[in-house]
């Protein structure tokens, strides 16, 4: 939580910000001096006495009105607009997935929308309907000639006055799915319908009623998967079959344990005490595991919690202050009864090698571990087997950005974001991969659309500065700069960065001894080693950044920030590191860290295995 001095200042800094101070010294030159006038003319002039007093009463009534108007308006070239335009762009970017955009969700044929379950006869959604739900989520997310848009985002539509036409524009679908559940006493009925939005009638309906058994429960989510498949005139594989037929656990509450942590893990960002989250789903999937060992989706599920736990803990150690280490929500003593996640992902895969999810979980894992090789391997095997599984393409994209490969990044991260449209950390990437390509036009759009739609505003607001800066609208950059350390100090993980990007931005505007200043400051406040680099380079001096990144500790070069500067310093404007003579043999460093060739490639046996993204929503 922000206290109130943090508060304070902030909106003193924002009244300098706005020129509220300026205007306010001149108004009150400029009414003094015409209320003496007023005083020594008007009654010369054989004016009313009172003609004086008006004139006093109607400056003290204008000045209040005048401080209203300078806060809410600037006069620019083009005349009055609103002050901080660049705060309104960002509100107003991503209100709503309806805006024009390159990463806009686009309605491929087969692309399609499971809205939640409304559940009969209850005044609150069923476990059971909602353990539904996700099934056929995930059953036809198998289905290589679908594109499946994940549960996070098609969970907001639970309750709402949206016509499906109006769902399927946002989420950029061409049909929608939708359901009802109802328990009774030994049975379940569940009816649905494949609507076409455009013309809102159904392609296909359907209604079921089967015994209230596990056998019974999943034999009717694979019928539902089938049908839809069908439907849409997509075709199903024989693995592809096989996977949609499966039944994956013997105990019901065990599957509802397990879909409750894949949402509680799905919710993660930095808006949301990640560390909690964690925690709940993490705990999730250990009683689903507790019910039934041999449940493969559990094991990879706990797996994926303990790796995203240990991103945490890097997160926390960075994390100078104490509140941003509560705002991340996880202490180095946190979650102490986490498995190990090779053995619970290890675990998955013996219980089902076909498992998408399990070989995810190994991705991301080796992902952590900076094992890009491994992490290629694993994770285009988790998208080979299940085409719409959109964590698979995230961090994909994750892993390219991270090796120097940002048109395929991008590729895999538009993905993500097409499947699950509404997830903090997908569009997070997004901008980032949008910048490293050189089109930072759209990663301006991107970090706007994400503060805008409400998702998070931590990570998006430094992706606008840099995105910003590389435009060279510094005047704005620098605003949102100050105005983020303003709010949680310099000596703070985000406002580090933004004193580090305060370094470049001043620079850049030929103020010195400013952005030397901020450097003291940084240097002082022991900020992090990838904020002083950044603050080097952005001061023109590349041999003190690469000395500075050399003395790292390797792990950190896996770090988004550190990422940037060393990958793209031409896309982040820091073109002295890039000039500097010990920046070739960093470079190669950083590969060797990575298990890259020199020149940064994957070894051959790999990249013959890592192909584009594939098209979900396009048979075999």
């Amino acid at each position: 939580m922000t206290d109130p001095l943090s508060r304070l200042r902030r909106f003193l800094s924002e009244l300098k910000r706005r020129k509220v101070y300026r205007m306010a010294a001149f108004y009150a030159a400029v009414a003094f001096v015409l209320i003496q006038v007023a005083d020594l003319t008007f009654v010369r002039l054989g004016l009313p006495a009172w003609t004086v007093t008006f004139v006093i009463v109607l400056a003290a009534v204008g000045f209040p009105l005048t401080l209203v108007t300078t806060w809410s308006l600037e006069i620019t070239p083009e005349g009055l607009r609103r002050t901080s335009a660049h705060d309104a762009e960002r509100k107003n970017a991503g209100a709503s997935l309806e805006s024009s955009s390159d990463s806009e969700p686009q309605a491929g044929e087969r692309s399609i929308a499971v809205l939640p379950f409304r559940s009969i006869g209850r005044g609150e959604p069923s476990a059971l309907g909602e353990g539904m739900h996700d099934a056929l989520l995930t059953r036809l997310s198998n289905v290589s000639g679908l594109k499946v848009i994940s549960r996070t985002s098609v969970r907001q539509y639970r309750e709402t006055d949206k016509t499906t036409a109006q769902i399927a524009r946002e989420l950029g679908v061409k049909w929608v799915v939708e359901g009802a559940f109802q328990e009774m006493d030994d049975e379940i009925q569940v009816n649905a319908q494949l609507i076409d939005p455009r013309t809102d009638t159904h392609r296909w309906a359907a209604s079921y009623r089967r015994n209230l058994t596990t056998g019974g429960l999943f034999d009717l989510q694979s019928e539902l998967t089938k049908e839809v498949t069908y439907s849409l005139e997509a075709e199903l594989t024989p693995g592809e079959k096989n996977r949609v037929e499966r039944r994956p656990t013997r105990d019901l509450d065990a599957y509802r344990l397990y879909t409750e942590g894949r949402r509680k893990l799905g919710r993660r960002s930095f808006d949301v005490e990640p560390g909690r989250t964690v925690e709940e789903a993490a705990a999730s999937f250990q009683l689903a595991i507790e019910r039934d060992g041999d449940f493969a989706l559990a094991w990879a599920g706990l797996a994926d919690a303990a790796v995203v736990h240990q991103r945490m803990l890097k997160w926390t150690e960075l994390a100078t202050d104490p509140d941003t280490a509560e705002r991340i929500g996880l202490t180095a003593t946190a979650l102490k009864d986490l498995p190990d996640p090779e053995e619970a992902a290890r675990r998955a895969l013996e219980l089902d090698p076909e498992l998408a999810e399990a070989h995810a979980s190994i991705g991301v894992l080796r992902l952590e571990q900076m094992d890009a090789p491994s992490a290629a391997d694993a994770l285009h095997r988790s998208a080979d087997l299940k085409p719409s599984y959109w964590e698979a393409h995230h961090w994909l994209g994750e892993l390219y950005l991270k090796i120097g490969q940002p048109r395929r990044a991008l590729e895999h991260i538009t993905l993500a974001v097409e499947l699950n449209p509404r997830h903090a950390f997908a569009r997070h990437w997004l901008y980032d991969a949008y910048l490293a390509v050189g089109e930072a036009e759209k990663s301006l759009q991107e970090a706007r659309r994400q503060q805008g739609m409400g998702l998070e505003d931590r990570l998006a607001i430094m992706g606008e500065v840099r995105a910003l800066t590389n435009l060279g609208r510094t005047r704005a950059a620098r605003e949102l700069a100050e105005e983020e350390i303003a709010e949680v100090g310099i000596e703070t993980i985000w406002g580090g960065w933004a004193g580090a990007y305060l370094v470049q931005i001043l620079a850049a505007e030929d103020e010195e001894e400013r952005a030397r200043e901020y450097l003291r400051q940084l240097v002082a406040s022991a900020a992090g080693p990838g904020m002083i680099a950044w603050a080097h380079a952005g001061l023109g001096d590349g041999n003190e950044a690469v000395r500075t990144y050399r003395e790292m500790d390797p792990k950190a070069w896996s770090l988004i920030g550190v990422t940037h500067a060393i990958r793209y310093p031409y896309a982040v404007g820091l073109n002295a590191l890039e000039d500097a003579s010990g920046y070739a043999d960093l470079l190669r460093l950083m590969n060797g860290a990575w298990g890259l060739n020199p020149d940064g490639s994957l070894p051959e046996s790999v990249e013959d295995r890592a192909v584009s993204a594939p098209e979900a929503g396009a048979n075999d």
